[in-house]
C-alpha cells in the first residue's frame, strides 16, 4: 500500500463566494488538474494531479467568515518515492493550485484591507486611502516559479533508461549532466533522481554487460 501524506494551506479574501469558486475552479483546470469535480453545496473542489513523479489530489474549500471568504486547500499525495526525499510533492500540488489562483484572480475587483472599498485589482494603490494595493499583491505571488521544460525532463529520464542497457558509461554521463542542468533550472526532484538514477544504472550496466 502507497504511503500518503497530506499538507494543508488557509488563506482569506474579500468578495462573494460563487464569484472565487469560479476562480478556483478555472485555476485547477489551468494547473493540470484532471477529474475537476464542483460540490456547490459544500463549497467544495476536488481534482487529481498526476505526472512523472507525483500522484495526488487536492480539496479546496471555500468557508464564508463575515465579509472574508476563508479559502483551505488540502493535499494529499504519495510520499513514497525518490522524488519525496528531496522536495515534497504536496508543496508541489498547493503552489500549482496558488499560482493560477492569484494569476487568474489579479485583475478581478479586490477589496482594500486598509478602508474596505472595492478597487481594481491591477491597482498599485487604493484610490481611496491610497493603501499601497501592490505590495500586498507581491506578497499573495510570492510563490516558486513552476519549471515547465519537460524537454529536458523527458530527456534526461530517457538517459537513465539507456544508460542500463546502450553504452553505460556514456548515457550515464550525460543523464547525470542532463539532471544537473534540471537541478539548476529548479525541477529540484527531477533532477536530484535524474543524477542517482545515472549513477546506480551506470554503474550496474557497465559490470552486468
Amino acid at each position: 500500500m502507497a504511503v500518503r501524506r497530506s499538507k494543508e494551506e488557509t488563506f482569506s479574501v474579500k468578495g462573494k463566494t460563487e464569484e472565487w469558486l469560479k476562480k478556483a475552479e478555472q485555476a485547477l483546470h489551468k494547473g493540470g488538474f484532471a477529474n475537476v469535480k464542483t460540490n456547490l453545496l459544500l463549497n467544495q473542489l476536488t481534482g487529481d494531479y498526476k505526472n512523472l513523479t507525483i500522484w495526488g489530489e487536492i480539496i479546496v474549500t471555500l468557508l464564508p467568515e463575515g465579509e472574508n471568504i476563508k479559502i483551505n486547500a488540502k493535499s494529499t499525495a504519495n510520499a513514497d518515492n525518490i522524488y519525496a526525499l528531496f522536495s515534497s510533492p504536496n508543496q508541489k500540488i498547493l503552489d500549482q493550485f496558488k499560482n493560477n489562483f492569484y494569476n487568474s484572480s489579479i485583475m478581478a475587483l479586490i477589496y482594500c484591507p486598509d478602508c474596505g472599498k472595492e478597487v481594481s485589482g491591477s491597482a498599485n494603490n487604493c484610490p481611496n486611502c491610497a493603501y499601497p494595493l501592490s505590495k500586498m499583491r507581491n506578497q499573495t505571488q510570492s510563490f516558486p516559479p513552476v519549471y515547465q521544460n519537460n524537454q529536458l525532463i523527458i530527456a534526461g529520464y530517457i538517459a537513465v533508461f539507456l544508460s542500463f542497457f546502450i553504452f553505460p558509461f556514456f548515457f550515464m554521463i550525460i543523464g547525470v549532466v542532463l539532471g544537473i542542468v534540471n537541478l539548476t533550472k529548479g525541477a529540484i526532484g527531477h533532477g536530484v533522481l535524474q543524477i542517482v538514477l545515472s549513477l546506480i544504472f551506470g554503474i550496474l550496466g557497465t559490470f552486468l554487460v
